[in-house]
């Protein structure tokens, strides 16, 4: 008979950029702890905040393990009192989000406490055999794997943004717990990475796929000649711009505007594709899109099989019609 398991969230900060991220990802552990009785445990580090830690509970949390710390986040620090959490509270799933700081923290914990990792999950599950599944990306993108971490009795993970933003729901709050962390070595307090000086980047490309209602996204299909308008468009129209991976290898468009597994994931309300076929790991970025459009000249491109509406055309005469648009 399964037994009762812990799954421990690492929450991202209380700020308002980040905060429905850690709802996604306690939301997700909740609605696999709801099954067999699990208890879900959020460890945040950061300086104490009770209106924040209200709604880690409402949204999934039994128990709070409260890190107090007045600075950044900090690898060492972070990546220890991790361990020692593990350690006493034997979590078999580890959830952290795949920000920069706590990939890099997943890494050197999975290492401390001899844990199998999975990097950018875009599911999780748990097979009869109380094994947990996780999916991503491999193989230079080209299949979707599912892996599983064995040898181990810890399961760890990292997560993309906007993967499971179905799973946030408000909970009835129990009895809730809070645990202040305390550190038990003075070698958390020493660090061998030293701050030499913060540069503002003032020219540095912004967008904001992650939060835009809509976006527009090229792909192989449309036309060097057509880009420009479409971003004119776009501009015009207070939507992002978003691609495929082929055109930022092309050189085309950056990192930060590439949506799918390797990228960006988007939720918008609106999703407009031009000239992209619809390969799996482009469609996993875009799985919680409301609306989609995809305008490609091939009726049997896969992309028209999760599109809301469909346009069997040439891209490129497609694009000629902004025009008009922009100028009216």
């Amino acid at each position: 008979m399964r037994r009762e398991k812990n799954i421990l969230v690492a929450c991202c900060d209380s700020s308002d950029k980040d905060i429905e991220f850690t709802f996604e990802l306690l939301g997700k552990a909740r609605r696999m702890a709801e099954i067999y009785g699990d208890c879900v445990i959020a460890y945040y580090a950061g300086k104490k905040n009770n209106a924040f830690f209200s709604k880690l509970f409402i949204h999934g949390a039994h128990k709070i393990v409260m890190h107090e710390i007045n600075d950044d986040l900090e690898y060492r620090v972070v990546s220890h009192a991790l361990k020692e959490l593990i350690n006493e509270h034997s979590p078999e799933l580890v959830i952290m989000p795949n920000t920069s700081i706590y990939k890099a923290i997943a890494s050197m914990v999975a290492i401390k406490v001899g844990a199998g990792l999975t990097a950018d999950c875009v599911n999780i599950h748990e097979d009869n055999e109380g094994n947990y599944i996780f999916t991503r990306a491999a193989m230079g993108d080209s299949v979707i794997a599912e892996i599983v971490c064995i040898n181990t009795a810890i399961s760890m993970c990292t997560v993309k943004k906007n993967i499971f933003q179905n799973c946030i729901q408000e909970y009835p709050v129990l009895r809730p717990e809070i645990e202040v962390y305390k550190a038990t070595a003075d070698l958390v307090h020493k660090t061998f990475l030293y701050t030499l000086q913060k540069i503002q980047c003032e020219n540095m490309e912004k967008n904001n796929l992650e939060k835009s209602r809509v976006i527009i996204a090229l792909g192989r299909g449309v036309r060097k000649v057509d880009i420009g308008r479409i971003v004119k468009f776009a501009k015009k129209h207070n939507a992002e711009i978003g691609c495929t991976r082929v055109l930022v290898d092309q050189g085309m468009f950056s990192r930060s505007n590439q949506i799918g597994q390797s990228g960006i994931t988007v939720a918008p309300d609106l999703y407009i594709a031009f000239g992209i076929s619809g390969a799996s790991q482009h469609m996993v970025g875009i799985q919680n899109a409301k609306t989609v459009v995809a305008v490609n000249h091939d009726n049997n491109a896969s992309i028209f099989q999760y599109s809301d509406y469909g346009i069997v055309e040439d891209t490129h005469k497609i694009v000629e019609c902004l025009d008009y648009l922009i100028a009216v």
